[in-house]
């Protein structure tokens, strides 16, 4: 997919299920602390949100695992979060990719689209961007912010 095709899978997949999208917390799933989650699927019914770059590397078949830290020493589902980093993503070779690169480039967006759409925008506002992205456009974040 290129980015245009990226961001109009994202929005379809957003409309379609909204309960899958969150800016705030992403990757979410059910019986795990707010904003934390093992490896997860597409599938809404499992209780897991992402954000738009989330949704984005998903969709091309990047995998969201949690940190190795999270599980040393700890029984499954005994998570605590005071001692939690963050989840990273491992692409199709295995290999650990950062979400804020890789969401960019498979949006094709840079600087301030990114880090406005990733770390400031709300769901709307984040939807909303990515009609832009969807048709080829630049994002008018005065449009998008209003």
């Amino acid at each position: 997919m290129n980015p245009q095709e990226t961001a109009q899978a994202v929005l379809e997949q957003i409309r379609m299920n909204p309960e899958t999208h969150s800016q705030e917390h992403w990757e979410a799933k059910d019986g795990l602390p707010e904003g934390l989650s093992g490896p997860a699927s597409a599938d809404s019914r499992c209780g897991t949100t992402r954000c738009v770059a989330g949704w984005a590397m998903y969709l091309h078949g990047y995998t969201a695992m949690l940190h190795q830290d999270y599980l040393l020493g700890r029984p499954e589902g005994d998570l605590d979060p005071v001692h939690v980093s963050g989840i990273w993503w491992r692409n199709a070779l295995g290999s650990q990719v950062g979400v804020y690169h890789e969401a960019s480039k498979l949006l094709g967006i840079k600087g301030r689209d990114a880090y406005n759409l990733f770390y400031h925008a709300t769901n709307s506002q984040a939807l909303h961007a990515l009609e832009y992205l969807a048709k080829g456009e630049a994002i008018d974040w005065n449009a998008v912010r209003a």
